[in-house]
């Protein structure tokens, strides 16, 4: 299932300014862990799921690339390959 600009609207107008149980999350590949597993405990699909927060949170293309490297070590394959597919279409920003 692709992840549509409705969907990734609906998250973010779910987002609440105090983030509740993820305020402990530190790190975008943690939040991102967090929702992958909690999709795969549900039985959806947790790189659709993880997609449509990065895309609601708006976060960038090196933070992406970060998040893939951390999530494919720990066996997030799914959700890695789709970070990656998101993140090259982001532009780099030079350093």
């Amino acid at each position: 299932m692709a992840v549509s600009a409705a969907d990734v609207a609906r998250v973010k107008a779910a987002m609440p300014a105090d983030s509740g149980e993820l305020s402990a999350l530190r790190s975008i590949p943690a939040v991102c862990a967090y929702v992958a597993q909690k999709a795969r405990e549900e039985g959806a699909d947790e790189a659709d799921h993880v997609e449509a927060v990065v895309r609601a949170a708006e976060v960038s293309g090196s933070d992406l690339r970060n998040a893939r490297r951390v999530l494919k070590r720990l066996g997030y394959a799914d959700v890695a390959s789709r970070l990656g597919e998101i993140a090259s279409k982001t532009k780099r920003t030079p350093k």
